[in-house]
Order: structure tokens, then C-alpha cells, then sequence
């Protein structure tokens, strides 16, 4: 059996559409989509209309993850509210706060309502970071939409702010606001955040490479893109070998972006056993995946930034 690494998972989720499934067909449509990718993946009919805490602990329990970050939700275009409330991920934060760490959601769009929103986030729910979502519809540089939700961050403390990158979930986002460009100017003007770039920006993981070699407050998060290990290796490989031998291995997160990603036990028990093939080592000059390279991306590595012990919560 493979060591079980201390782990952190960096991105979960979490949510209630039992009131909006029937009645609002777009938030039908894009369940339906989840769970057909969910069916791929597990070969599972699964019903993501309702998924609780205890389904997440559950599932963390199982997989072997001590810690997970929760992540509220927007998509109000989708869902015309927002599709995970900053209160519901609170609320699991309490139920399991040696276990789950929340972060929030605004949308910069909103002007002065997201920053008001913030200070709720921070000084009431008690929320550890935030996740943004700039497919819809910001630029992550733009001094006048998206600079003051990050002063007010700096304000009020909050050091880690999660971006998503790279591929859009729903067919009504663009992509153009999504490459890891963008995240140039935010790291490099403000250096006190730590910005986690989930998905590896995939498909723009060089360019993601170029901007994280240049920015030493990027951490790249493997989230969703290790789900293929159990069945193409190579392909994750490849791009994590990449990550690794141009920026060492101080800077890499795992994260299984569950319930949509759900073979997540699978996939864990096969990156935890994982080797560099000598074949991309010797073609590509990629690094050997140590127990130390493994330590630092399954939870060490995270738990810096987030202010987590590195202890095991489950056996």
C-alpha cells in the first residue's frame, strides 16, 4: 500500500438546487452535465441535485483527506441567485471546522456590493479565503472592476484568494477572461496575496509556467486536472512533470474538484503510488516524484499558506 500523505483537498463543493432542478431549466441543463461527466469517470448514475457536508465528509473519509477547502459559488446568470451561498459554506465550516476551511465568493462586477459582501465574508462568517470566477464576464487585472475586491482582501486580511483558470464549466462563460496572463499584473502588484490558480489554467498550463516563474505568490492547483491518472497517465504526467522542473516543487496543490471529479478514492491511491516514467525523465528532463515532492503537493505545501497543522485527522 502507498503511504497516505497528509492531504488537503483545495477544491470542493457543495450545494442545494432542490428548490430551482425542476422548475429552472438552465440549472437543470447544467446538473445533467455534471452528471454525465460524473457517469464517465465512475461509470455511476449519480444525482447531483443535493450535496451535503455529511457527503462530503464522507467522501474525505474514504479517500483518505484530512482537510478540504469549500468553495462558495456565483453563477447567478445560471442560477439567478447564487448557486452556493457564502452562508451554506459557513455553516459547513462549523460543523466541521477542524476538517473543512471555507472560502467565499464575490463577484467584482458588483461594484461596491461585493465589497460589502466581503466584510460579511470576513468579519462575520468567519471565512478563511475567495474563490473568483472571472469567466463571468472580468478581466482578473482590471484596475477598476477587480483591484479594489483585492485591497479590500488586504484590508481585511484575507491572504488567499482562489482564481478559476482555463476551461469554462457552463457554454454561456468566455474564455478569454480565464488565461493565467491576467494573474501577471495581480501577483505582481500585490505581493501580500497568495493567488491559487486552479485547473492549472489547462489548457494553458506553459503560459500559467511562465507567469508563476516570474511571481513567487502563484501556487498552481492540480484541481480536477489529476481525475484521468486511472486512465491516462501520461497525460497528467506530463504536465505535472513540467510544473516541477521549472519551478521546483514549493508551489503545486492537489485538489479534486468533487462531487463533479468522483472517483476521487481512485484517484488518490494512484497518485500516491505515482513514479516518474524513466522515459519522461530522460525525454523531457521531468523530475522523480519523491516522497517529498508528494508530501509538499498532497498538503504541506497548502497548509503553509492556509495556516494548517500538518496533522493526519483520520487514520
Amino acid at each position: 500500500m502507498p503511504e497516505r500523505f497528509f492531504t488537503i483537498d483545495c477544491e470542493t463543493h457543495l450545494w442545494d438546487l432542490r428548490d430551482l432542478r425542476p422548475k429552472l431549466k438552465e440549472a437543470d441543463e447544467f446538473l445533467k452535465s455534471l452528471e454525465r461527466r460524473a457517469k464517465i469517470i465512475t461509470g455511476k448514475d449519480v444525482d447531483l441535485t443535493y450535496v451535503t457536508v455529511d457527503d462530503l465528509l464522507k467522501m474525505m473519509d474514504e479517500a483518505g483527506i484530512d482537510v478540504a477547502v469549500c468553495l462558495a459559488l456565483g453563477f447567478k446568470r445560471t442560477f439567478r441567485r447564487m448557486w452556493v451561498p457564502n452562508e451554506l459554506v459557513a455553516e459547513a465550516m462549523r460543523r466541521a471546522p477542524n476538517r473543512i476551511i471555507g472560502f467565499g465568493y464575490v463577484n467584482p462586477l458588483e461594484g461596491e456590493a461585493a465589497l460589502l459582501e466581503l466584510e460579511h465574508i470576513a468579519l462575520e462568517l468567519g471565512l478563511k479565503g475567495l474563490k473568483l470566477y472571472p469567466l463571468e464576464g472580468f478581466y482578473p487585472n482590471d484596475e477598476r472592476v477587480a483591484f479594489p475586491v483585492y485591497e479590500k482582501c488586504v484590508e481585511l486580511g484575507i491572504r488567499n484568494i482562489a482564481f478559476h483558470m482555463g476551461r469554462a464549466a457552463m457554454p454561456n462563460l468566455r474564455l478569454r477572461y480565464a488565461h493565467p496572463i491576467y494573474l501577471d499584473d495581480v501577483a505582481e502588484c500585490f505581493p501580500e496575496l497568495n493567488i491559487i490558480c486552479f485547473h492549472a489554467a489547462y489548457p494553458w498550463v506553459d503560459d500559467l509556467i511562465a507567469v508563476a516563474g516570474r511571481n513567487r505568490n502563484i501556487m498552481i492547483a492540480f484541481s480536477y486536472v489529476c481525475a484521468p491518472i486511472t486512465w491516462a497517465p501520461y497525460w497528467v504526467l506530463e504536465m505535472l512533470g513540467k510544473v516541477l522542473r521549472e519551478l521546483g516543487s514549493d508551489r503545486v496543490c492537489w485538489g479534486s474538484d468533487w462531487p463533479t471529479y468522483a472517483n476521487v478514492k481512485e484517484q488518490l491511491e494512484a497518485l500516491r503510488s505515482m513514479r516518474m516514467p524513466e522515459e519522461l525523465q530522460k525525454k523531457y528532463g521531468f523530475p522523480e516524484l519523491t516522497d517529498d515532492v508528494k508530501r509538499k503537493f498532497f498538503g504541506e505545501n497548502l497548509a503553509k499558506i492556509l495556516g494548517v497543522e500538518v496533522k493526519k485527522r483520520i487514520p
